[in-house]
Parts: C-alpha cells; structure tokens; sequence
C-alpha cells in the first residue's frame, strides 16, 4: 500500500477478532518500531509486549479502552535516556516514544493488523499493575489485533480540518 492510502485508510480500531497476532506479523511492528528516528538517536523508547489473556483481563479493569485487543504494546520511555534540550531543558522522551507508537501503529496497518492509540487510562495504576520499574515513564498503550466482525471507523474518522486550519505558510516581502 502506498503511504498516502495507508495514512487516510488507518483508523482507530475499537473491535477485535480473538485471534492472535501471527509471530512474524508482531516482529514486524516490533521492528518498525526499532527503527523509528528518535531525537539524537538515543532510542528512549521501550516496548512492553502484554498477551497473557489474565493480565489482559486486569488491564481491562483499569483501562476501559483495551477493547478486547489480543495484544496490547505497553510504550514506555526510559528516564534520562532521552535527548535534553540545552535550550529550555525539554525532554524528548514522550516525543520519542509517539514516533515509535506511530511507526508501529502505522506498520500494523499496512500489514492488516488494526490498532487503537491509548492514553485514556491510569497511568500510575497500569505502571503498577504491569510492574513497570520506576526508571520508566509509561507513555500510551498501542491496543493491537485481527479486526474483528465489526470492525470500522468511527463517525469521527474523517472529519479533518481543511489545510488553511491547521498549516500557514510565512509571507517573505
């Protein structure tokens, strides 16, 4: 798929099937998301790979937006990993860790496999449900599986701002 299609195509997907993300299929997002720029190249990110049906179950009971996903990416960011700026002292932690989720997210896409981006949640409860150490800062959770039977887009899907909304180009004279 080219990637203008893909990037229009891709949605947020909130209906999983039951099945499974085959072995290679996961190594591919996985690896997408390894070979995501990151600020510096100092690759912050780390990726918790949650399956087990029971966990998934008490994620479920924090988070109501895991809708039935088979496979849920944890996508974290190790503290004083991430690039500084010298500037004002911002951390490219959590801007590290959105580029990595979006090259997973947009890899599953293409290889038909549905996601849904998460940061409705309880950070500090699923950090200490998963045990995630301290030296991690939990970012979003990718929710990731096969569409199931009712799988579509939501209303919302396609109701983007024209250019003229969100780009401005400066005027030289």
């Amino acid at each position: 798929m080219n990637f203008d299609k893909l990037s229009k195509n891709r949605y947020s997907m909130r209906n999983f099937s039951n099945e499974k993300i085959p072995a290679e299929m996961l190594a591919q997002i996985l690896e997408a998301g390894r070979v995501a720029p990151t600020a510096k190249n100092l690759q912050p990110q780390r990726i918790l790979v949650v399956q087990d049906e029971e966990r998934l179950k008490q994620m479920s009971e924090i988070c109501s937006c895991i809708f039935g996903a088979a496979t849920v990416l944890v996508v974290c960011s190790e503290n004083g990993a991430a690039w500084e700026s010298p500037f004002d002292g911002r951390n490219s932690g959590e801007m590290d860790a959105s580029i990595v989720a979006t090259h997973m997210m947009l890899q599953a896409a293409d290889i038909g496999v549905g996601s849904c981006w998460v940061c409705y949640l309880d950070r500090e409860k699923m950090a200490e449900l998963l045990q995630i150490p301290e030296q991690y800062t939990l970012q979003c959770l990718l929710v990731m599986g096969m569409p199931g039977e009712k799988a579509a887009p939501s209303e919302r899907h396609n109701k983007r701002f024209a250019l003229d909304k969100t780009v401005w180009f400066e005027k030289f004279k």
